[in-house]
């Protein structure tokens, strides 16, 4: 019995260790059941935009019915994208635009930081700009974001609860949410045909660190995957990003949600201010919708992008991440942008010592410099290191030569830094390691 329970453990370590190792979160044992109950919408859809710009403002009134008279704000997380952007024009339809904050949060330079700061003050609104290069990490704050969000990309839960926390929301306010509208409505649209290929694809894509294997060579990630159910109305390719990557990964991440099981809008509350946390895009009559739209209307998000631009002329024709941060409409700027950003990633590759690197499209920070001139950054990946070394956790992996190759700008190591510190948070918080 004994050996059989030591065995078990064993196992289980296995599995933690390298499934965390390749995708950077775990995949649930078996996909949410009630993200399958999805009814057929009757009658079926035309999918045109006149009628998705109907459905989306149904969908967001009976989101919010039971916040427009009160006294609070509404908090709007402002990114690069789509799904903010959408949902910021919302908010500005329906709430006095002094009651309405905007927020955005990364480094000077990122469109995701600089994008939501120009369009709130394009529109007058109140926005909280938070700097993440201002913000040392330590064990303990990494830790303490574990707790609420285990097992998935490490320091993004963190990140997102404190420029939540800069806001300083309170229980009248209200926090609108894109979760899941980019996963919905095509943005993450693949055209693979047949289950073995779809596995394939998502595998390949979810692999967090591409350029080296961290995890055992035996290692079959196939296997970390739940069963694919055959009866679904889900196509496989959403059964993959909605029941297993959006419901395990990304709703710790930036909703109060450690997994979303569930098709509804109201997905929680903030712990620490009884915030509630809403989601239009996982109501159950907008995932219906679209989990049953054509592939024609999901490709490039053309209907999506069809009904922001109806709905919102002025904020579609405004920068976007897509763009570059150049007008949608002057196709010479985004020339312009293209060309810079080109330029910069080429000299970054090239000579690397000139510390030219190219990180306008990238979220929260630049890590790989943070890793080499921080020292909260090497404290914490030390810490990690030698964590793992004392309880011979992934001792196949040579924590040295990559530091001393990151450090000499032989490679770029910051990703697998971070699966090290998750790994080790993670398995700290579960009490499976030794401090």
């Amino acid at each position: 019995m004994l050996a059989q329970d030591a065995y078990t453990a064993t196992d289980q370590m296995d599995y933690l260790v390298n499934t965390y190792l390749y995708y950077g979160y775990l995949p649930p044992a078996s996909t949410p059941a009630s993200l399958h109950e999805v009814q057929s919408p009757e009658p079926m859809p035309s999918f045109s935009t006149h009628e998705a710009t109907h459905l989306f403002n149904r969908v967001v009134d009976d989101t919010l019915l039971d916040h427009y008279t009160k006294s609070g704000r509404c908090i709007v997380p402002l990114s690069g994208g789509w799904d903010s952007r959408i949902l910021f024009g919302a908010a500005m339809d329906r709430f006095p635009k002094d009651k309405i904050t905007t927020l955005s949060f990364g480094a000077p330079g990122q469109l995701d930081y600089k994008i939501g700061k120009k369009i709130a003050k394009h529109y007058g609104v109140a926005h909280y700009a938070v700097d993440l290069t201002l913000h040392e990490i330590s064990w303990e704050k990494l830790q303490s974001s574990i707790t609420e969000a285990p097992w998935t990309y490490t320091p993004d839960a963190y990140f997102n609860n404190l420029a939540i926390n800069t806001v300083a929301p309170g229980q009248n306010d209200i926090i609108l949410s894109g979760f899941m509208g980019d996963a919905l409505t095509g943005g993450h649209f693949t055209n693979k045909k047949g289950l073995d290929a779809e596995k394939d694809f998502f595998v390949r894509k979810q692999r967090k660190v591409k350029k080296r294997w961290l995890p055992r060579s035996t290692y079959c990630p196939y296997k970390s995957l739940p069963d694919i159910s055959e009866t679904s109305p889900l196509p496989t390719s959403e059964q993959l990003d909605i029941c297993i990557r959006q419901s395990s990964c990304i709703s710790s991440i930036v909703t109060p949600c450690k997994s979303l099981q569930s098709w509804s809008p109201h997905i929680g509350k903030l712990r620490a201010s009884s915030t509630p946390v809403v989601t239009p895009f996982t109501h159950p009559e907008w995932a219906s919708y679209w989990l049953h739209a054509p592939a024609q209307a999901k490709k490039n998000q053309n209907l999506y992008l069809s009904m922001l631009k109806q709905l919102y002329p002025e904020l579609a024709s405004l920068p976007s991440k897509c763009s570059l941060g150049a007008p949608r409409n002057s196709h010479l700027r985004i020339r312009i942008a293209r060309s810079k950003r080109n330029v910069r990633r080429h000299l970054g590759k090239r000579l690397p010592m000139l510390g030219i690197k190219e990180n306008s499209g990238i979220n929260y920070l630049d890590y790989d410099y943070a890793f080499r001139k921080r020292h909260d950054y090497r404290k914490v990946l030390k810490k990690a290191v030698k964590m793992l070394s004392k309880n011979n956790i992934a001792t196949w992996i040579d924590h040295e030569k990559l530091m001393d190759n990151h450090d000499t700008h032989k490679e770029d190591n910051a990703k697998i830094f971070l699966l090290i510190i998750g790994l080790a948070l993670n398995l700290e918080n579960e009490g499976l390691i030794e401090k």
